[in-house]
């Protein structure tokens, strides 16, 4: 069951697992922010953003006859933004700093959600 808990919980032991994840949301595929490390301006509205970048990448992978895409990594000066499925009910975003060997950093990432996405499941 999703509680308030296991979804600080999950971001927590992300942030030991991978601690170059910065500024990490975490939503519904519909955009309700269920974490968010450190309020951003208009919050709730990266958060739909992300929501709806994730929903276009999944409608443009389904006309291309693709599978369903685990993610995208925006480019922005001195981070990437990378948005990445959780499981059917959710995604996030978070930064990584350039600097960062990126293929590895985010293969970290999907690693830990390979392994926890089971605790932010809405429906069971």
């Amino acid at each position: 069951m999703l509680t308030q808990q296991t979804v600080n919980q999950f971001a927590r032991n992300l942030q030991q697992h991978a601690p170059f994840v910065e500024n990490m949301q975490i939503m519904t595929v519909d955009g309700l922010t269920l974490h968010a490390d450190t309020p951003v301006r208009n919050e709730d509205t990266v958060s739909a953003l992300t929501a709806m970048l994730y929903s276009a990448a999944r409608n443009l992978a389904s006309h291309l006859d693709a599978n369903i895409p685990q993610g995208m990594i925006i480019c922005m000066g001195e981070h990437y933004y990378a948005i990445a499925r959780v499981n059917d009910d959710c995604v996030m975003g978070f930064h990584v700093p350039v600097q960062m060997n990126t293929p590895q950093a985010l293969q970290a990432v999907c690693d830990f959600i390979d392994a926890n996405e089971h605790q932010l499941r809405i429906t069971h």
